[in-house]
């Protein structure tokens, strides 16, 4: 999240919030450091909480709290079952959902017969009685 393609992570962690981000490759990690130290030019605040390597289902499982906004960015599209992990990803966070929060999706603008990552978390989440507030390159649904 933070400078590698948009900042948002960055701007809920300035704003106070806790953030905990989750990705496979090591190499994120790594990535993170050097954005705040080389272009934030800030030490890592203690509300960001890094979990790499990890993977996004599993910490979803056993996270312990509630979750305000789920922010799925994983499995890149094209990559194998691309769009099954994100449901499978939404599936595992689903009961540590707050009882108002956010779902929010990234990369779902590929008008293709491939689709974007949400091929099949948007049609769920809409059959589950969710809002959806935007749509093009991010999906952001609501339910309370």
């Amino acid at each position: 999240d933070v400078c590698s393609s948009d900042l948002s992570t960055y701007f809920w962690v300035r704003e106070g919030f806790e953030v905990y981000t989750v990705d496979i490759d090591p190499r994120w990690k790594e990535i993170l450091h050097s954005q705040y130290q080389h272009h934030i030019k800030e030490p890592i605040p203690a509300n960001l909480h890094i979990h790499v390597p990890e993977d996004g289902i599993s910490f979803s499982q056993n996270f312990p709290g509630k979750i305000d906004l789920l922010y799925l960015d994983g499995w890149d599209k094209g990559t194998h079952e691309y769009a099954e992990n994100h449901l499978k990803a939404y599936l595992a966070a689903k009961d540590r959902l707050a009882s108002k929060h956010l779902v929010s999706i990234d990369d779902t603008d590929f008008n293709t017969q491939s689709a974007g990552k949400d091929k099949i978390l948007t049609p769920y989440l809409i059959n589950e009685g969710y809002t959806r507030l935007l749509w093009g390159r991010q999906n952001v649904f609501y339910k309370e």
